[in-house]
């Protein structure tokens, strides 16, 4: 089994963003995944804090 801690080193955090738009009577859902090293990271530095 390997090791993820050692494999992922210096990652601090994931982020998923989920999306559903609805044009003319149809409805699209969508996901956005994303990992990061930064520990100060945040929605807003990921663009995913808009309505």
């Amino acid at each position: 089994m390997v090791d993820a801690l050692k494999e992922w080193k210096g990652l601090n955090g994931i982020a998923a963003c989920r999306t559903t738009v609805e044009e003319n009577g149809s409805v699209t859902t969508g996901t956005s995944y994303a990992i990061f090293s930064g520990s100060d990271m945040t929605a807003e530095k990921c663009g995913w804090d808009r309505e």
